[in-house]
This record gives C-alpha cells, structure tokens and sequence, in this order.
C-alpha cells in the first residue's frame, strides 16, 4: 500500500503524478495501455473542502464538476442535465438517456432507499457507529456486467473523530486524471461535506483508497515533465474555498435545491451556495455555450470572489482565447 496524503487535491495531485512517474508499470487494460501503480494507493486530503483543482495544464473544467456532483445529490440518473456540461457523458451510457452506475442514483434510488438520509439519522443518533456504510455496487447486476458503466467507487465509510467527520472511499479501478483528482475528489468532498454538516460535525480528513490507480496513454503527457504548482494556487491557497453551508442550515433545503437545479426550476433556491455560486455558474456556463462570452465573464464577475469563481474564470478565459 502506498499512501499519497496532502492538504488538498492540488497537493495530492502533484504526488500522485510522481507516484506513477516513478514507481508505475506499464499494462494493457480494457480501454487500452496504462502505467499503473502495482499495489493500492490511499490519497488522504486533510482539508478535503479545498476540492477545486487550479493546474492549468490538467485543465479540469470546473463548471462540469460542479455540476455533475449537484446532479448526483438529486438522486439522477438521466443524462439531460448532465450532459449540458459534458457531451462525452453519452459514451459511458447504454440507453443514450441514463447511465446505469450513477453515483447518485446508487446513494438514494436504486437500493430502494435514501442511504444519505439513512446515514445522516445513524450517525446522529448514535456517533460511536462502524456501521455507517455508503454503497454504490450492486452485485447482482455489476458482477459480470457487460453494462458501459460500472461503478469505480464502490462504498464509503463514515468514522466520527472528536467533533469532526472522516470518510473513506473505496475504489476498485483509478483513473488519476479524470477519476482520482478530477471528478471524484470534487462530487466525494461535497457529499463528504454535506453528510458531517447535516449531523452537526466538520467535515473531517477525506481518505480515498484506489485498488488499481492508473493513467491511460492519451495522458501520459503529464508524467513526461514534472509537475508543478501553479501562482493561481499558490495565491489562494485555499482561503477563499466556499463551503457548501454559511450556517448549516436543515439538511433537506440543500438536497431540494438540488433537485430543483436538475429538473429546470432554479428560480425556486433557497441555500446560499446555490444562490450566490451554483446559479451564477449555471447561467454562466450557458452565455458562454452559446458564445455570448462577455455575458459569462460579466455572470462571473458578479459572483463572490472563492475557488469556484476563481476556477472558472481562469477556463473560461482559456477558452475565450
């Protein structure tokens, strides 16, 4: 076991590029050559709220991981909203409308029962539990699947330390760059954040443990020079991350403003996150698609200065240019 820990995934990601630099081999998989780290790798964020990755050279796009971990908040499995965000989420899908290892739809749908809301009552009525257990595989239709989307993340595990929430998530199979320290350490943090404010504790240190971690061939490009941190992130330093709660309010209002945000009504939120970050990103994202870029610019200079504004103005620009 190799262990990668850091304050946050900018950290984490500068080492875990080294990792594979230094110690990875190189192997065939389904979906063509990887270098892989030949035993499990834990990542551990100690400050996991400080998800938002600025490296301009990954160029993560920070609207879509926002996004994405919003519609798996909602419980969705249909692509429609999802798919504003990022086109290439068809692929992963067998119908063409849904995928069948959503994360959000294994948390509170597919086991015929709200697990988030499960959890949230376990760990407030009794804090000593081992038994808070989060899971998105199914064997009776993953094992042998031939599905496109199987889930990578399999369980999380939830331990009460003092006043503080630690979560560890379990991951068969991980892409570093598009899995690792792209979407997961973004959509794992919110809910991770989420699940301690609505039982009444901070969010403690995230663990993320990686059966398989890997970097395909198409971006074996980012192990040829050594990475490096960048005056974006250097600048900011996490101090201006927003939490997804000023004052945590009923744990509900936030996962009907996700519902609400998925299904089209987003005159109806009420969260302050929502409000002051989410609808500004929103609105944002769709001047730009349809290349009123001046009106995005204009969007995110209204929203209050923090990582996610930060993040995406930086994408933005590079893609104005």
């Amino acid at each position: 076991m190799q262990v990668i820990q850091g304050t946050n995934v900018n950290q984490v990601w500068i080492d875990g590029l080294w990792r594979l630099k230094i110690n990875g081999v190189e192997e065939s998989s389904r979906n063509g050559r990887v270098i892989v780290v030949p035993e499990p790798v834990t990542s551990v964020y100690t400050r996991p709220w400080e998800r938002v990755l600025f490296n301009s050279k990954r160029d993560a796009n920070p609207f879509f991981h926002l996004m994405e971990s919003l519609w798996m908040l909602a419980g969705s499995c249909d692509l429609e909203f999802v798919e504003k965000f990022n086109s290439r989420m068809e692929e992963f899908s067998d119908d063409k409308s849904t995928l069948n290892g959503a994360y959000g739809y294994r948390w509170r749908v597919h086991f015929e029962r709200d697990q988030i809301l499960d959890i949230i009552r376990m760990l407030r009525q009794d804090n000593t539990t081992r038994r808070a257990v989060l899971g998105m595989w199914d064997p009776m239709e993953d094992l042998g699947s031939k599905s496109k989307d199987i889930p990578c993340n399999t369980h999380c595990y939830f331990r009460v330390k003092g006043e503080t929430l630690d979560m560890t998530v379990c991951c068969r199979s991980n892409d570093a760059v598009w899995g690792a320290y792209g979407a997961n350490a973004v959509h794992f943090s919110i809910l991770h954040e989420f699940i301690a404010r609505a039982v009444g504790m901070k969010q403690g240190t995230m663990y993320q443990i990686s059966n398989n971690f890997h970097i395909y061939e198409r971006h074996w490009d980012f192990l040829r020079a050594p990475a490096v941190m960048e005056d974006m992130y250097e600048h900011t330093r996490g101090r201006l991350c927003v939490p997804l709660f000023d004052i945590s309010p009923e744990y509900r209002s936030f996962l009907n403003d996700c519902d609400r945000i998925v299904i089209g009504e987003h005159d109806r939120v009420v969260t302050p996150f929502f409000i002051n970050v989410v609808l500004p990103a929103f609105y944002s994202w769709i001047a730009y698609k349809e290349e009123r870029y001046d009106d995005a610019r204009d969007v995110l200079d209204e929203m209050p200065v923090c990582d996610w504004q930060l993040a995406m103005a930086a994408w933005l620009q590079r893609r104005v240019k």
